[in-house]
């Protein structure tokens, strides 16, 4: 899901010449986890504090380690874009960070690292299947499907449920069934949406396209998609987010590209606007806030259920259109692989591989406090990069658009 914040951990050690090591009494046994966020957020500290024990413990209990020496942690905290964590796994003043999937493929700083976790995520009831990924398009394609039932579950099917009716207090009929739309609404997310069963977790996100108007001008849209007929799709107008976002841009220009046979050209988005600057709007929210509030922008990009973590309120304009128009979620994107736990190379591969299980071990035992506040709800063991992360991105972005 994309609720949540996604934010960055990793770890500092310095790999410098023994002489110089020798000379600053560097331990080359203590680590420095630097984490987002602050102590109040999962509690950082306790993390940390968690890891060490359970790779000493492990360590000891385990003949394959046993020759390892015992680690310390110490915590520094905030350090949250994703050039900051490349640059100290680069120098060699980092030994682990999480970074997103965009950023480990982008000009191929995945063959500089280690990337030995993959993070996993709650997962959407209508979205439970990352291996789903465009076929041709058409109202059959696993994509539209995923958008129609994502439909069917939010707003409905003939639109019976617009944002602006859904409610905070569930109400029941008078054979006690659930008046809708309640969605169950915690504070931070609609809970409907969402599974709660780890078997269920993912390791991907998508973006999604929106169509917002009159009926006529939503099947416009929809038969210029069909007909792959890019100018006159784009001439419907296209909201987009900012430019470097994954969910509400890049995903949805690969998979413009893809369906509309641009990909052998040098085109993008950016390109295009240029050449037509009145068929284009940018919403700095993510492509929520600007959704429906034009005549002439009927198309627009967000991540996938962004309605999700989306309250609606007194004040919402979110997700409200103009004129009583509606909105038809279209289609999603190809998924991008969610954040990747990445090693510094130089660092001993046993201790590397320990850390990793270590992380996922805490996991598996349910003490994941501070992951869950990132938005990390599970944790696998990376076993085939190509296959399991660079595949799904080059599908999903390209291998050096991320």
């Amino acid at each position: 899901m994309k609720y949540k914040i996604l934010k960055t951990i990793s770890i500092n050690s310095f790999l410098l010449s023994p002489l110089l090591l020798a000379s600053c009494g560097y331990n080359a046994n203590n680590y420095v986890f630097v984490l987002s966020g602050t102590a109040n957020s999962g509690d950082y500290n306790k993390f940390a504090l968690d890891v060490q024990n359970a790779y000493n413990q492990l360590k000891n209990s385990n003949d394959k380690y046993k020759h390892l020496s015992d680690i310390t942690i110490t915590v520094k905290g905030n350090i949250d874009d994703n050039q900051s964590k490349k640059d100290l796994i680069e120098n060699g003043s980092a030994d682990f960070a999480f970074i997103s999937s965009q950023s480990l493929v982008s000009n191929n700083f995945y063959q500089k690292v280690n990337p030995l976790i993959q993070t996993l995520t709650t997962s959407f009831v209508f979205d439970t299947n990352m291996d789903q990924v465009y076929v041709d398009g058409n109202e059959s394609d696993p994509l539209r499907t995923i958008a129609s039932n994502m439909q069917s579950v939010s707003f409905g099917s003939n639109y019976s449920y617009p944002f602006n009716t859904w409610k905070d207090e569930k109400q029941v009929d008078s054979n006690n069934k659930t008046v809708q739309p309640y969605y169950d609404w915690n504070g931070i997310r609609y809970n409907a949406f969402y599974n709660f069963d780890n078997s269920t977790l993912v390791n991907g996100y998508r973006g999604m396209i929106l169509l917002s108007g009159t009926e006529q001008q939503i099947n416009g849209a929809i038969n210029a998609w069909n007909n792959k007929n890019w100018d006159e799709f784009r001439n419907y107008g296209i909201i987009t987010g900012e430019s470097g976002s994954a969910g509400t841009y890049l995903l949805q220009e690969q998979l413009i590209k893809k369906h509309f046979n641009l990909s052998s050209s040098n085109w993008t988005i950016a390109e295009d606007k240029l050449a037509n600057p009145n068929k284009y709007e940018t919403d700095a929210n993510g492509g929520t806030s600007k959704i429906g509030k034009y005549s002439n922008f009927v198309i627009s990009f967000t991540d996938e259920g962004s309605f999700a973590w989306t309250h609606n309120n007194n004040d919402s304009s979110d997700y409200v259109p103009i004129n009583g128009n509606k909105i038809k979620i279209f289609s999603v994107t190809n998924p991008a692989i969610y954040d990747v736990g990445i090693f510094n190379k130089f660092i001993d591969s046993e201790v590397a591989t320990l850390l990793s299980e270590v992380i996922i071990y805490l996991y598996e035992n349910n003490n994941n406090l501070y992951g869950e506040g990132l938005g990390y709800n599970g944790y696998r063991k990376i076993t085939d990069f190509n296959k399991e992360v660079l595949t799904p991105m080059v599908n999903a972005l390209g291998v050096n658009n991320a």
